[in-house]
């Protein structure tokens, strides 16, 4: 059966990726560099205080010399911020290859256009109140659609195509003030949790060049974790907003389905019950930035959310699961389960209520997956040329080409439609009883939650993995993945570094429309953890 060969294959690909790590390691560590540290004090500016400082146009540094303690006024423009922020993609960008394709000059006349607004505005909460991200510049994931930019997303037939039209989402951002300026590298057609093209290259970790960026968001992942965005719109099918989150030790959030418009984004399908799986999000260094992001990415639709939020920690149910006991589940990192014990102490501590929560269909969440993708209309196919469109391309002697590098493809392109033709011949009934399964976890789940309670979950199982594993690591997806499929919200939240320099952290999991419960736990883990470190 179609579940039990993914199992074999996922235990088989995980046991030679422990065998080879070391050679991964002896060949590929002493390739490592260093970013340029960040030197502007404006890059470390969350969005809501960046918009406030240009709209009044007076930023306040504080600053400690000899223990002398003072505070500097100094005049700040939404142009300087722009030129800061282009000035630090251009430092980086070398570094990470994150960049598929910029509006610079653009960005820096959109700048002092806002700065002139500024300048002449006589009721400055007038302005705040219409244009909340005013001059604040952002990022985009090359998916999710900024007009006039590259929509390649990693595939040789789409060379040279350029987004027509803003997608909704990114629409909704620009209206209110804010100024984008690129957009930023995912994998062919979005199928890979390892952000590298034959299009484009691969994109590195800001912390380690030789571990990746995550994917499929993860060009946003290395910017925003390198201090090079405010902020940046990301989308999420199964982990590619938190998994780059988690390995550039940064915020994301995948927000409930249906919640966030996916109109514009590409790839995508004509299925009305796409939006339940794939969703649109914020990545973020800053913890405080992600409600006033969700609401304007949701739109008229964030009335949806409830402002219900636990006024004191003692009345927060905080529930946990820091690993799977199923043989396909790959085994969780001890620095993820440590972090998350560091969390539930702070929680104990503060009177919330702690308890492990342990659901059977946890386990089962391959053939969720699996039977809510399959069940989905047929995606648009990355080996097809568009302009042959009758034209059967065989996965089967794709993948054999590609092993002959003769493919002009990615292998986790290749795989997918692979999966999909196996699926053909998968019975009904079997697809039945895990879409069946999923009802129950989500009906359980939600009575567990509730509008006080939250999941503390693994967002992977490692920390960011070397280049060229991400097939070892296929089944670590599960962990995130399993969200999509019932449309719960989760957050991931950082918790710092290791002792070998890179990022770790879970996500917090809430009940559907419950998405501000995350944004609340994440600043408070944030506010007693310290949240985002810059690479050193």
């Amino acid at each position: 059966m179609i579940f039990a060969f993914l199992r074999i294959v996922g235990i088989v690909f995980y046991s030679v990726g422990i065998l080879l790590s070391p050679l991964f390691n002896f060949f590929v560590d002493i390739k490592k560099r260093t970013l340029p540290k960040i030197t502007s004090n404006l890059l470390n500016i969350p969005a809501i205080e960046l918009a406030k400082q240009i709209r009044t146009q007076e930023v306040v540094y504080f600053i400690e010399i000899l223990e002398i303690k003072m505070y500097l006024n100094q005049q700040i423009k939404s142009e300087q911020v722009v030129r800061a922020y282009i000035h630090r993609i251009k430092e980086v960008d070398p570094y990470l290859n994150a960049v598929v394709d910029d509006r610079f000059e653009e960005a820096i006349e959109d700048a002092k256009k806002v700065d002139l607004i500024c300048s002449k505005a006589k009721d400055k909460d007038e302005l705040m109140s219409k244009y909340p991200l005013l001059g604040v510049p952002f990022t985009v994931k090359e998916a999710c659609g900024l007009k006039g930019m590259s929509q390649v997303i990693g595939n040789h037939y789409r060379k040279g195509m350029r987004c027509q039209e803003d997608s909704e989402v990114v629409k909704r951002v620009k209206s209110k003030g804010a100024i984008p300026l690129l957009v930023s590298a995912n994998p062919e057609f979005c199928l890979s949790w390892e952000t590298t093209s034959v299009v484009h290259g691969r994109c590195y970790n800001p912390y380690n060049m030789v571990r990746t960026s995550g994917g499929s968001s993860g060009g946003e992942g290395a910017l925003n974790g390198s201090g090079a965005s405010v902020f940046g719109v990301a989308s999420d099918l199964s982990g590619s907003i938190r998994f780059p989150a988690l390995f550039n030790g940064i915020f994301g959030h995948k927000p409930t389905g249906t919640l966030i418009s996916i109109k514009g984004h590409f790839p995508c399908v004509r299925d009305p019950n796409f939006d339940k799986l794939l969703q649109i999000g914020p990545i973020t260094r800053f913890a405080g930035d992600l409600p006033i992001l969700m609401d304007i990415f949701a739109g008229e639709d964030a009335a949806k959310m409830p402002y219900s939020q636990v006024s004191e920690l003692k009345d927060l149910n905080v529930f946990f699961c820091d690993h799977s006991w199923s043989f396909h589940h790959l085994p969780v990192h001890s620095d993820i389960r440590n972090s998350i014990s560091k969390a539930l102490d702070h929680f104990r501590r503060n009177g919330s209520t702690v308890q492990r929560l342990d659901i059977k269909e946890f386990d089962d969440s391959i053939g969720i997956t699996y039977a809510t993708l399959m069940t989905q209309e047929r995606p648009p196919n990355a080996l097809m040329d568009p302009k042959n469109p009758d034209k059967y391309v065989s996965p089967s002697k794709e993948m054999l080409k590609f092993f002959l590098r003769q493919s002009d493809h990615s292998f986790p392109a290749i795989f997918f439609h692979f999966m999909y033709e196996l699926s053909e011949n998968i019975p009904q009934s079997f697809l039945q009883h895990y879409l069946k399964e999923k009802k129950n976890m989500q009906d359980k789940l939600s009575l567990k939650l509730g509008t006080n309670g939250v999941l503390l979950y693994p967002t992977f199982h490692c920390p960011a993995f070397l280049h060229n594993t991400s097939a070892f690591q296929t089944m670590g997806t599960m962990y995130s993945g399993l969200f999509n499929m019932i449309g719960f919200p989760a957050t991931h939240v950082p918790m710092g570094l290791n002792k070998n320099g890179l990022p770790i952290g879970f996500q917090v999991v809430a009940a559907p429309f419950q998405d501000r419960l995350c944004f609340q736990i994440a600043k408070e883990l944030e506010t007693s953890f310290g949240g985002w470190v810059p690479p050193s």
